[in-house]
């Protein structure tokens, strides 16, 4: 396991295809863990631990960036955040430096215009821009996630 998170930590920071690669490494790796019971999950934590920073700084690098495989790791970012907190609140997001990164990305996310020459022409073929689809798992995150699972918990702290 060790070596399984240095490699996606390297391959991450690393250039463009590398990266790629890297993210939908994380984005197996946390849906193999993603209905583990909590005693079980010991792993997801140490990669979120590793991971996640890395994860939120690259989202606020590619703030902005209109290009296809921008939209696509984020889409792949998000994805892999959902995986990992699907049930339980990692012990990382308990940092609330950590959180408002978290939810400044998410909000960047869904604010964040998408130009009209970027986007397929077709309505329906919109649906399936990982563009709109970063925004979809953004809004679920910020929004329904943390409201409806956590927002009892949250209230309390």
């Amino acid at each position: 396991m060790p070596n399984l998170l240095a490699q996606m930590t390297a391959n991450i920071t690393g250039d463009a295809a590398r990266a790629k690669g890297g993210l939908l490494t994380a984005a197996e790796f946390f849906r193999a863990f993603q209905y583990k019971p909590e005693e079980s999950r010991g792993p997801v934590h140490q990669a979120i631990e590793q991971i996640f920073p890395l994860f939120v700084g690259l989202l606020q690098h590619l703030q902005g960036n209109t290009d296809l495989i921008a939209y696509e790791a984020k889409h792949l970012i998000l994805k892999s955040f959902w995986r990992g907190a699907l049930y339980v609140l990692p012990p990382y997001l308990l940092d609330p430096a950590n959180f408002q990164q978290w939810m400044g990305a998410f909000h960047a996310i869904i604010t964040e215009k998408i130009p009209e020459e970027v986007q397929p022409q077709d309505e329906e073929e919109r649906t399936f821009f990982p563009g709109w689809k970063a925004k979809k798992w953004a809004g679920r995150l910020e929004c329904n996630r943390w409201l409806n699972n956590m927002g009892c918990w949250l209230a309390g702290v």
